[in-house]
């Protein structure tokens, strides 16, 4: 062979291998069959780690708006001569806005994604939040808290769609007991927050809990910027992943994506899922228990407040120093924030602990039962427990919250399992709506049930909505409930008594 056709020949096959390079590196990246769980598992464990932390801190500044409306309100009700009633309406009319947007705005982020609309709703929520230290009366702090709402509906409803984007239903359970676990977390960073805020009363002429909603309304603001800048869009652009992770990821989401449209399409309808019996009994067990969650939220402090001063089973009065000291009832509305604190923090490991289960053991009705049956009869006892000392009655409050926060990650994650494709974001929605009424209409009933007299009715109504959450997720024959047919009627209530009290009756 001639020199410049050995030469030639060796150039072809230098070219050959560089183009197979790419290929071969591509091969070794890839699972082996073998090994397809292990680099799975470690993959959803990178992708929690690159998307969690973001909407969990977003999670954060949703409640610590939240949640400062009630470390505001001792001193806020003072000087705005608000009634319980009033604030009651004050309080739960977020939850109107939030259930009038909360699918208008969970479209939105169907078409243009969570990278775009939560920032958005982000900044808009922090501006508002900011303008409540303006109010001067009544009226016009309903107005803001409808607003508040509205801008907040999109929020974990979204979260929990973009969610879907990354995670199969299996590994959705962990990943929203952890986002929601920011709502019990944010009440303990919140707490000490909002006391030292307080304490600045008087600073540029302004009250403590202006300085309150004005300066973590700035800082939802600016996290709204941050989130534009660091939330990953789709699996296929997720910066935390290599690029063979996010084709791998994307190619897998794809997949479950044209499985969970497949299931879908042999219903022959959209929106079956949210025309579905099923959907209604676990939405209105949600209302239920999003109306105990709100009702923690935002009377702890003044029931505490009322447990310390010795009125919690009598007629309600304004503490002494409200007319006294400026700076005196600040430290006493601070204090009443801490103390609040020590409620949250079991609360949230009870959150992440029935989270963890429900996805280890993949099973979700006795993980909410038990809690929901422990958490209705603490409620039930607080007001005994109120008699014998404001030590013993803040314990069952504890209890009480424990038991019914610690749900959240297994409520949340259920529709997953009725909801496919882009149905998921309206349905999604739809759910939220309905805990988001419950968290409009209780605060208001707490409201009128305590306006003139105790807190005790109230705290028997909260019990007597998580014991009937309870039975509704128990009874598992709910989910047959369309497929049975009404006159097969009792023979469904048979089965569910029998699940219950597990024995055989005659109907």
């Amino acid at each position: 062979m001639r020199p410049h056709e050995m030469a030639r020949k060796q150039e072809d096959s230098e070219l050959e291998l560089t183009a197979l390079q790419p290929a071969v590196d591509r091969k070794q990246h890839e699972p082996v069959p073998g090994h397809q769980h292990d680099y799975e598992k470690a993959l959803i464990t990178r992708v929690y780690w690159g998307l969690l932390p973001w909407m969990f801190i977003t999670g954060l500044f949703t409640y610590f708006d939240r949640a400062n409306f009630s470390f505001a309100a001792p001193a806020l009700r003072h000087d705005l001569g608000l009634s319980n009633a009033a604030y009651g309406l004050a309080s739960g009319i977020l939850f109107a806005g939030y259930a009038a947007l909360a699918i208008p705005s969970n479209l939105v982020i169907s078409c243009v994604g969570a990278k775009v609309w939560l920032p958005v709703l982000t900044t808009a929520w922090g501006i508002i939040a900011a303008a409540q230290a303006a109010v001067k009366e009544e009226k016009a702090l309903i107005a803001l808290r409808f607003f508040l709402g509205a801008a907040e509906a999109g929020c974990f409803p979204g979260m929990w769609f973009h969610s879907t984007k990354f995670l199969r239903d299996s590994e959705l359970t962990l990943a929203y007991a952890v986002i929601l676990s920011s709502a019990v977390i944010s009440q303990v960073v919140g707490a000490p927050l909002a006391a030292a805020l307080l304490l600045m009363e008087g600073v540029c002429g302004l009250h403590g809990w202006q300085w309150l909603f004005i300066i973590e309304g700035a800082a939802t603001c600016l996290w709204g910027i941050v989130l534009a800048v660091a939330l990953a869009a789709c699996p296929a652009s997720a910066w935390f992943l290599s690029r063979e992770q996010r084709e791998w990821l994307q190619k897998r989401q794809d997949q479950e994506q044209a499985r969970r449209q497949a299931d879908l399409a042999k219903s022959g309808k959209a929106w079956a899922p949210l025309l579905s019996l099923r959907m209604w009994w676990l939405s209105f067990a949600w209302l239920l228990i999003g109306a105990t969650i709100t009702n923690i939220i935002v009377w702890t402090p003044l029931l505490l407040d009322a447990a310390l001063s010795g009125t919690f089973n009598g007629q309600l009065q304004a503490h002494g120093v409200a007319s006294a000291d400026p700076r005196a009832e600040a430290w006493h509305n601070a204090k009443l924030a801490l103390i609040t604190s020590i409620l949250y923090v079991p609360t949230a490991v009870a959150m992440i602990g029935v989270g963890w289960s429900s996805r280890r053991f993949e099973e979700r009705r006795w993980h909410c039962f038990v809690p929901l049956v422990i958490a209705g009869i603490a409620f039930m006892f607080v007001p005994l427990g109120m008699t014998r000392g404001a030590i013993s009655g803040f314990v069952l409050m504890i209890v009480s919250a424990v038991g019914t926060w610690a749900v959240y990650g297994p409520m949340v994650s259920w529709p997953n399992t009725l909801l496919h494709g882009r149905g998921a974001a309206v349905g999604l929605a739809f759910y939220n709506v309905l805990g988001a009424i419950g968290g409009f209409v209780s605060p208001y009933v707490v409201g009128r049930l305590s306006n003139g007299g105790s807190y005790n009715s109230s705290m028997y109504v909260q019990g007597a909505f998580n014991l009937a959450a309870a039975l509704m997720v128990l009874a598992p024959s709910a989910w047959d409930i369309e497929s049975i047919g009404m006159h097969r009627l009792g023979d469904w209530i048979e089965a569910c008594l029998k699940e219950v009290v597990g024995c055989k009756i005659g109907i």
